[in-house]
């Protein structure tokens, strides 16, 4: 109950700030609330802002958090009990490992994840949610950079023993925009999106694995959302539910979306629209209930088996040029817009001055060994020997990589076991063999392209780089690819 003068020296310009607690042993393992171990000399409280750059800190106890956290530089936080959120955590390198019932990014308020590299490494025997317990609207998991997610699921079929986007508040967002996240289940769990809620991935790796179902639209709200403009988005071992108790929506306008089971649209009382504007769908097959529609206006989807039928039906809409083509040979159907199979080839021909029968994709005008058909996939020129077109091998991290012109446009995804795409009718096909005998190894995909002396492509090709997956830890022992170029009816 002092008086202060005004106007007078009595009062500072500034006011000062509370320093974070940051965390200074650099001990492999050492309580967290060991108040030697901070800068303060005390043991952080929920609302003291925390930053963790080196050590390796553990909690056998439940951590909730109300005020900045971060994990930098080497920093290793290992958190035994719930993780219960409603600040801003940062991971933007070492580690966050957990392990206990729940995960909540956002509880009793709005909470933000900023995961731009490191690894979390998530462990719960109940519940994985964005909210939970009124937390607001619009808490967020943002994952970028070379960020790392791994989230693993072990409890049995129960409403709260789940991966759960929108279970306490609306307008939950897991945005992807780089990064890797792995969602594992060993129970009987379900991914599920609620209240309005949404998956962005426009970049990095997305992978759903041995969930019973992913559904959008299971509990009250507004039109949950799955939009895909880019990287990947993997369901394995499970089906795709667009609207379930309530309305589902999935945009797909760039990358892929591979479904291992069935993509289920309109699904019990909710509606459920799928719009397709770009990128690659591999599904096992798509339904339809009178609920859903599905909207076709550009890219590339491959179905199992033949399904060519699926374009007539009265929920599909295709924009002119859609076509469904069956290859009995992989047991598929495509679903693609363009130019009809064979003009491309057609007009490619004509353009290189063959006429007759130098025209045919059989034909080798110039007799270097390779067909008119294979010219043109790799970006051949047919009427000169030097060259067979824009490919070659290459070791990138040890590791021997193909590099192969194919048309633009064309994206690469899994169909019938092997890494194909589909386009201006033609097929390519890449296989890979650790002896020559069998040609059944896994290929994948190195993006950016290795060019290596491949040679810059024209216009209407791109380059694209194979190689075979090795399993995690495993050493490349070698092995061998090739391209298959084959039309397609």
């Amino acid at each position: 109950t002092q008086i202060f003068p005004l106007p007078g020296p009595s009062l500072k310009t500034t006011i000062g700030t509370v320093p974070p607690f940051t965390w200074l042993s650099t001990a492999t393992t050492t309580a967290y609330r060991d108040a030697g171990n901070w800068s303060t000399g005390k043991s952080p409280a929920i609302t003291d802002e925390v930053s963790i750059p080196t050590g390796a800190p553990v909690l056998n106890d439940n951590l909730e958090r109300a005020a900045a956290t971060t994990i930098s530089g080497t920093g290793a936080l290992t958190v035994n009990g719930r993780i219960i959120n409603h600040g801003t955590f940062n991971i933007s390198g070492g580690s966050l490992t957990h392990s206990g019932n729940y995960f909540l990014v956002g509880s009793s308020g709005v909470g933000t994840f900023n995961h731009t590299s490191g690894t979390f490494t998530s462990t719960v025997d109940r519940g994985w949610f964005i909210s939970d317990n009124a937390a607001g609207t619009g808490s967020r998991y943002l994952l970028s950079g070379t960020g790392v997610l791994n989230v693993t699921l072990t409890g049995p079929l129960n409403d709260l023993y789940n991966v759960h986007f929108g279970k306490g508040g609306p307008g939950d967002v897991f945005s992807m925009t780089g990064g890797t996240a792995n969602f594992t289940a060993t129970g009987t769990n379900n991914v599920y999106l609620s209240q309005g809620a949404s998956i962005l991935v426009s970049g990095g790796n997305l992978n759903l694995n041995k969930f019973v179902s992913c559904t959008l639209g299971w509990q009250a709200g507004d039109t949950n959302h799955l939009d895909v403009t880019g990287g990947a988005v993997t369901l394995t071992g499970m089906p795709l539910n667009v609207g379930g108790g309530y309305d589902g929506e999935v945009t797909l306008g760039g990358g892929t979306l591979s479904v291992d089971g069935q993509v289920n649209l309109g699904q019990a009382a909710g509606k459920g629209a799928f719009t397709m504007t770009g990128g690659q769908l591999t599904a096992k097959s798509i339904t339809s209930t009178a609920n859903g529609t599905f909207a076709f206006k550009g890219g590339a989807i491959d179905l199992t088996g033949d399904q060519t039928a699926i374009v007539t039906q009265p929920w599909f809409t295709g924009v002119a040029g859609t076509a469904a083509t069956y290859d009995a040979t992989l047991n598929s159907t495509h679903i693609a817009i363009g130019v009809p199979s064979g003009a491309a080839f057609t007009n490619w021909a004509t353009a290189a001055g063959l006429t007759g029968a130098q025209a045919a994709a059989t034909a080798d005008p110039d007799g270097d060994g390779v067909l008119n058909l294979l010219e043109f996939a790799v970006n051949g020129d047919p009427k000169s020997s030097a060259s067979r077109g824009k490919t070659a091998m290459a070791v990138s991290s040890g590791t021997g990589l193909l590099t192969t012109a194919v048309r633009k446009d064309a994206v690469f995804a899994l169909a019938g076991g092997t890494l194909s795409a589909t386009i201006d009718g033609i097929r390519y096909s890449v296989l890979g063999s650790r002896d020559l005998a069998t040609w059944t190894s896994e290929v994948e995909e190195v993006t950016p392209a290795v060019p290596g002396n491949a040679g810059t492509p024209d216009t209407g090709w791109t380059l694209h780089s194979f190689r075979l997956k090795t399993a995690s830890g495993a050493s490349d022992k070698g092995g061998f690819l090739k391209l298959q170029v084959t039309e397609t009816p």
